[in-house]
């Protein structure tokens, strides 16, 4: 259990904390550890508030199985820290907006996810991560100039 009133609960563990509810939806972790005015950035998107974040950190649920996120580095202190990520999984369903139909490939994402921290809650995350390599994974191509095609 997260006690978020802890003195001694630094950014490096909100920040795994954040990486387990990627892992596996947990809304009463999310709560505990997430300011109610918090801001995700995703690229060049902004999810603020609680609810559209918690959105965002649970949607991969809605479209993969065996959803894994193992946190290879951290660091940081008592307000600010990053972890570095890697998250498998399977697309079994479609995801809205973006790939109509279920591919039933597996992915492996690498990426990077920096919390600041505010009364023992997190206020503002980033992700930083390839969706190129991504979409690739699942069978998407790209039209590249000059006729050429990825992959």
């Amino acid at each position: 259990m997260v006690d978020c009133t802890d003195k001694n609960n630094s950014a490096i563990e909100l920040v795994k904390h954040l990486l387990k509810v990627w892992d596996n939806g947990d809304v009463e972790l999310f709560n505990k550890i997430a300011d109610s005015s918090i801001v995700y950035i995703k690229n060049d998107y902004q999810y603020i508030g609680y609810e559209k974040v918690f959105g965002y950190v649970t949607h991969v649920q809605k479209f993969a199985s065996d959803v894994k996120v193992e946190v290879t580095n951290v660091a940081g202190n008592e307000n600010e820290a990053f972890a570095e990520w890697i998250m498998t999984g399977k697309q079994v369903k479609p995801i809205e907006g973006i790939i109509s139909v279920a591919t039933n490939k597996e992915f492996t994402l690498k990426g990077v996810t920096l919390i600041k921290v505010e009364n023992n809650k997190i206020v503002r995350a980033v992700d930083y991560f390839d969706v190129l390599e991504f979409l690739l994974q699942l069978g998407s191509k790209v039209d590249l100039p000059g006729e050429t095609t990825l992959p």
